[in-house]
């Protein structure tokens, strides 16, 4: 794992364990919603959540990019 990767899943795994109890179920059960998501649900998902970031006025933990996106872009080059 670089260097860079392991201080950003580390910064995620301090947030996750500075919630409640009741908070860490619910993110368990969206992360393994999202973990077996399709390509195309994964990224609803991930405009869902944005667009809840934006309507309180929070900042992200982390950078948000869509690196899905760019997967699919890949991915269209490869479908004939």
């Amino acid at each position: 794992m670089a260097k860079q990767t392991a201080i950003s899943a580390i910064n995620v795994l301090l947030a996750y364990a500075a919630l409640p109890d009741r908070d860490q179920q619910l993110f368990n059960s969206m992360l393994n919603d999202f973990v077996f998501a399709s390509w195309v649900h994964k990224r609803e998902l991930i405009e869902q959540w944005r667009q809840q970031i934006v309507s309180v006025d929070a900042m992200p933990i982390a950078p948000i990019h869509d690196r899905l996106s760019e997967k699919a872009e890949f991915g269209k080059v490869l479908v004939f």
